[in-house]
């Protein structure tokens, strides 16, 4: 399950969201998104997915698998992000605006990590 976990982990969903944003206002639009409301259901749906996933490996892994996350997605904002348009993500810097999404995204697999964990502890001993 560690290998899952962290196999999904790297997968840099926040960034994903915020560079469709942004590459459809710099660059050009991006065929194959044709609807916002997706990207948020699939930011969730993903969140959910490692939620469970981190349910059943060990809190010190499933902390170190959303940190590594954190720290992937900084980088490849860092890497793809052109600094002449950072005015778009005012009031804060880019850095700062993947480090708050990623983190809910954390916080969200947290949450759902927690409800499986004692449903299925619940479970368990009933």
């Amino acid at each position: 399950m560690k290998i899952f976990y962290f196999g999904f982990c790297v997968l840099p969903v926040p960034f994903l969201i915020l560079y469709a944003d942004y590459y459809g206002r710099f660059i050009g639009e991006i065929e194959w998104i044709g609807y916002t409301h997706w990207l948020q259901l699939f930011y969730l749906g993903f969140a959910i997915l490692l939620g469970f996933s981190g349910s059943r490996i060990r809190l010190r892994w499933f902390v170190a698998g959303g940190l590594l996350s954190i720290v992937l997605q900084v980088i490849l904002m860092n890497l793809m992000i052109d600094p002449a348009n950072s005015w778009w993500f005012s009031p804060f810097t880019a850095n700062q605006i993947i480090v708050i999404s990623s983190s809910l995204y954390f916080f969200i697999q947290f949450v759902v990590r927690g409800v499986f964990k004692g449903l299925s502890i619940w479970l368990m001993n009933k």
